[in-house]
Protein backbone atom coordinates (compact mmCIF):
# COMPACT_ATOMS: atom_id res chain seq x y z
CA UNK A 1 0.00 0.00 0.00
CA UNK A 2 1.34 3.43 -0.96
CA UNK A 3 0.59 5.81 1.89
CA UNK A 4 -0.73 9.33 1.40
CA UNK A 5 2.24 11.69 1.54
CA UNK A 6 2.14 15.10 3.15
CA UNK A 7 4.41 18.11 3.73
CA UNK A 8 5.92 17.85 7.21
CA UNK A 9 6.86 21.27 8.64
CA UNK A 10 10.21 21.46 10.39
CA UNK A 11 8.54 23.35 13.24
CA UNK A 12 4.98 24.26 14.11
CA UNK A 13 3.90 27.83 14.86
CA UNK A 14 2.86 28.52 18.43
CA UNK A 15 -0.77 29.12 17.58
CA UNK A 16 -3.82 28.72 19.79
CA UNK A 17 -5.73 25.51 19.13
CA UNK A 18 -9.44 24.89 19.55
CA UNK A 19 -12.16 22.54 18.40
CA UNK A 20 -12.45 19.18 16.68
CA UNK A 21 -11.78 18.75 12.98
CA UNK A 22 -13.57 16.19 10.81
CA UNK A 23 -12.91 15.43 7.15
CA UNK A 24 -16.04 14.53 5.21
CA UNK A 25 -14.44 13.99 1.81
CA UNK A 26 -17.00 13.67 -0.97
CA UNK A 27 -19.46 11.11 0.44
CA UNK A 28 -20.16 12.95 3.68
CA UNK A 29 -23.09 10.78 4.76
CA UNK A 30 -21.65 7.38 3.84
CA UNK A 31 -18.88 5.49 5.61
CA UNK A 32 -17.62 8.48 7.61
CA UNK A 33 -19.30 7.85 10.97
CA UNK A 34 -21.07 11.19 11.03
CA UNK A 35 -23.93 10.04 13.28
CA UNK A 36 -21.64 8.70 16.06
CA UNK A 37 -19.59 11.89 15.76
CA UNK A 38 -22.65 14.08 16.31
CA UNK A 39 -23.87 11.78 19.09
CA UNK A 40 -20.46 12.09 20.77
CA UNK A 41 -20.68 15.85 20.34
CA UNK A 42 -24.04 15.77 22.14
CA UNK A 43 -22.46 13.83 25.02
CA UNK A 44 -19.62 16.33 25.29
CA UNK A 45 -22.09 19.22 25.14
CA UNK A 46 -24.04 17.74 28.06
CA UNK A 47 -20.86 17.22 30.08
CA UNK A 48 -19.01 20.43 29.30
CA UNK A 49 -21.80 22.89 28.57
CA UNK A 50 -20.56 26.09 26.89
CA UNK A 51 -16.99 24.76 27.03
CA UNK A 52 -17.81 21.86 24.71
CA UNK A 53 -15.66 21.97 21.55
CA UNK A 54 -17.02 22.91 18.15
CA UNK A 55 -16.78 20.33 15.35
CA UNK A 56 -15.27 21.86 12.20
CA UNK A 57 -16.44 19.89 9.15
CA UNK A 58 -14.65 20.20 5.81
CA UNK A 59 -14.46 18.30 2.53
CA UNK A 60 -15.76 18.61 -1.02
CA UNK A 61 -19.23 17.13 -0.60
CA UNK A 62 -22.24 18.43 -2.58
CA UNK A 63 -24.73 20.87 -1.06
CA UNK A 64 -27.37 18.14 -0.70
CA UNK A 65 -25.08 16.09 1.53
CA UNK A 66 -24.40 19.10 3.74
CA UNK A 67 -28.13 19.78 4.04
CA UNK A 68 -28.74 16.17 5.13
CA UNK A 69 -25.90 16.42 7.65
CA UNK A 70 -27.20 19.72 8.98
CA UNK A 71 -30.60 18.12 9.58
CA UNK A 72 -28.90 15.30 11.47
CA UNK A 73 -27.00 17.79 13.63
CA UNK A 74 -30.24 19.66 14.33
CA UNK A 75 -32.10 16.46 15.23
CA UNK A 76 -29.34 15.49 17.67
CA UNK A 77 -29.26 18.94 19.25
CA UNK A 78 -25.74 19.91 18.20
CA UNK A 79 -26.31 22.29 15.28
CA UNK A 80 -24.83 25.10 17.38
CA UNK A 81 -21.66 23.04 17.85
CA UNK A 82 -20.96 22.34 14.17
CA UNK A 83 -19.10 24.72 11.87
CA UNK A 84 -19.35 24.06 8.13
CA UNK A 85 -16.22 25.03 6.23
CA UNK A 86 -15.81 25.45 2.47
CA UNK A 87 -13.58 23.22 0.37
CA UNK A 88 -10.00 23.87 1.48
CA UNK A 89 -6.70 23.82 -0.38
CA UNK A 90 -3.94 21.61 1.00
CA UNK A 91 -2.25 24.62 2.61
CA UNK A 92 -5.53 25.78 4.14
CA UNK A 93 -6.19 22.27 5.42
CA UNK A 94 -2.78 22.16 7.10
CA UNK A 95 -3.49 25.52 8.73
CA UNK A 96 -6.84 24.26 10.01
CA UNK A 97 -5.21 21.18 11.52
CA UNK A 98 -2.51 23.29 13.17
CA UNK A 99 -5.23 25.35 14.87
CA UNK A 100 -7.39 22.43 16.06
CA UNK A 101 -7.17 20.28 19.20
CA UNK A 102 -8.37 16.89 17.96
CA UNK A 103 -8.98 15.19 14.62
CA UNK A 104 -11.82 12.68 14.69
CA UNK A 105 -12.11 9.99 11.98
CA UNK A 106 -14.80 7.48 13.02
CA UNK A 107 -14.85 5.97 9.52
CA UNK A 108 -16.50 2.66 8.70
CA UNK A 109 -15.38 2.71 5.05
CA UNK A 110 -13.89 5.00 2.41
CA UNK A 111 -10.23 6.12 2.69
CA UNK A 112 -8.78 8.54 5.23
CA UNK A 113 -5.14 8.81 4.19
CA UNK A 114 -5.32 12.54 3.51
CA UNK A 115 -6.70 13.71 6.88
CA UNK A 116 -4.71 11.12 8.86
CA UNK A 117 -1.41 12.14 7.24
CA UNK A 118 -2.19 15.86 7.51
CA UNK A 119 -3.05 15.52 11.18
CA UNK A 120 0.14 13.59 11.92
CA UNK A 121 2.35 16.10 10.12
CA UNK A 122 0.81 18.96 12.06
CA UNK A 123 0.89 17.36 15.49
CA UNK A 124 -2.87 16.92 15.76
CA UNK A 125 -3.98 13.91 17.85
CA UNK A 126 -6.34 11.59 15.99
CA UNK A 127 -9.22 9.59 17.48
CA UNK A 128 -10.25 7.03 14.88
CA UNK A 129 -11.47 3.58 13.99
CA UNK A 130 -9.07 0.98 12.62
CA UNK A 131 -10.53 1.34 9.15
CA UNK A 132 -10.04 3.30 5.92
CA UNK A 133 -6.23 2.93 5.89
CA UNK A 134 -5.89 4.92 9.12
CA UNK A 135 -3.71 2.38 11.02
CA UNK A 136 -1.35 2.19 8.03
CA UNK A 137 -0.77 5.91 8.31
CA UNK A 138 -0.72 6.36 12.09
CA UNK A 139 0.83 3.10 13.30
CA UNK A 140 0.72 2.92 17.09
CA UNK A 141 0.17 6.67 17.44
CA UNK A 142 -3.58 6.78 16.85
CA UNK A 143 -6.15 6.71 19.63
CA UNK A 144 -8.46 3.91 18.61
CA UNK A 145 -12.20 3.43 19.04
CA UNK A 146 -14.72 0.82 17.95
CA UNK A 147 -17.00 1.52 15.01
CA UNK A 148 -20.34 3.22 15.70
CA UNK A 149 -19.47 3.77 19.37
CA UNK A 150 -20.39 7.35 20.21
CA UNK A 151 -19.85 6.95 23.96
CA UNK A 152 -16.32 5.66 23.45
CA UNK A 153 -15.60 8.43 20.97
CA UNK A 154 -16.75 11.08 23.44
CA UNK A 155 -14.63 9.47 26.18
CA UNK A 156 -11.43 9.46 24.13
CA UNK A 157 -11.90 13.04 22.96
CA UNK A 158 -12.67 14.12 26.51
CA UNK A 159 -9.48 12.49 27.76
CA UNK A 160 -7.37 14.39 25.24
CA UNK A 161 -9.05 17.69 26.08
CA UNK A 162 -8.54 17.24 29.82
CA UNK A 163 -5.00 15.83 29.83
CA UNK A 164 -2.37 18.18 28.35
CA UNK A 165 0.42 15.63 28.94
CA UNK A 166 -1.45 12.96 26.94
CA UNK A 167 -2.19 15.48 24.20
CA UNK A 168 1.47 16.54 23.95
CA UNK A 169 2.78 12.97 23.99
CA UNK A 170 0.37 11.92 21.24
CA UNK A 171 1.16 15.02 19.19
CA UNK A 172 4.91 14.39 19.38
CA UNK A 173 4.51 10.71 18.45
CA UNK A 174 2.45 11.61 15.40
CA UNK A 175 4.98 14.19 14.23
CA UNK A 176 7.75 11.60 14.48
CA UNK A 177 5.61 9.08 12.61
CA UNK A 178 5.02 11.63 9.83
CA UNK A 179 8.74 12.40 9.50
CA UNK A 180 9.65 8.73 9.20
CA UNK A 181 6.82 7.39 7.03
CA UNK A 182 4.62 10.13 5.54
CA UNK A 183 6.83 12.92 4.21
CA UNK A 184 6.68 13.58 0.48
CA UNK A 185 10.28 12.43 -0.05
CA UNK A 186 9.65 9.15 1.73
CA UNK A 187 6.45 8.49 -0.22
CA UNK A 188 8.14 9.42 -3.52
CA UNK A 189 10.91 6.87 -2.86
CA UNK A 190 8.33 4.28 -1.88
CA UNK A 191 6.35 4.92 -5.07
CA UNK A 192 9.46 4.64 -7.28
CA UNK A 193 10.40 1.34 -5.63
CA UNK A 194 6.88 0.05 -6.24
CA UNK A 195 7.00 0.89 -9.93
CA UNK A 196 10.53 -0.50 -10.25
CA UNK A 197 9.42 -3.81 -8.75
CA UNK A 198 6.33 -3.91 -10.98
CA UNK A 199 8.38 -3.25 -14.12
CA UNK A 200 10.92 -5.93 -13.23
CA UNK A 201 8.16 -8.46 -12.63
CA UNK A 202 6.57 -7.59 -15.95
CA UNK A 203 9.88 -8.01 -17.78
CA UNK A 204 10.67 -11.38 -16.20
Amino acid sequence: MILHGTPVPETLPDTERSGIVFYGGHHLMSGKGLRPLFEATSILKQRLGPQAPTVKVHGYYPDRAQQDAQRLAHDLGVADKVEWLPHLSIDEMAGLYRSSLVCVLPYTGSFAGLPAATAAANGLPVVATRRAGIPDHLGDSGIWIDEDNSAQLAERVGELLSDPALWKRTSDQLRQRAREYLSLDVIADQTLRFYDTALKQRAS
